[in-house]
């Protein structure tokens, strides 16, 4: 059986979404609940976050991030139960060979 480029290349290219999606979800949830609190100045970088002021919240919502990465991982995993992934191999394969 020949490799697959095509599908090899699809699977890196959605792992890099995936990752890179999931780090802008944490940072922008990092920053957005820290911008909402009288006397902090949040701000979102490239890569990064920082704030200025003082509140005690702060502290408290430097676990906002990884709550939205925690629901987003939940929802994705409730689209996937109610549409499973097909399989590519099921095509290409005779039909004696499939289960019935």
């Amino acid at each position: 059986m020949p490799w697959n480029w095509k599908q090899t290349i699809s699977s890196a290219l959605l792992y890099t979404l995936a990752f890179n999606l999931t780090f802008f979800i944490q940072e922008l949830f990092v920053v957005l609940p820290k911008a909402l609190i009288p006397g902090v100045r949040a701000t979102l970088f490239h890569n990064s976050h920082s704030w200025e002021g003082e509140n005690s919240l702060t502290s408290l919502f430097q676990g906002t991030g990884a709550l939205a990465i925690f629901v987003s991982g939940v929802a994705c995993a409730l689209l996937l139960q109610r549409r499973p992934p097909r399989s590519s191999a099921l095509p290409n394969m005779p039909p004696s060979c499939r289960a019935p």
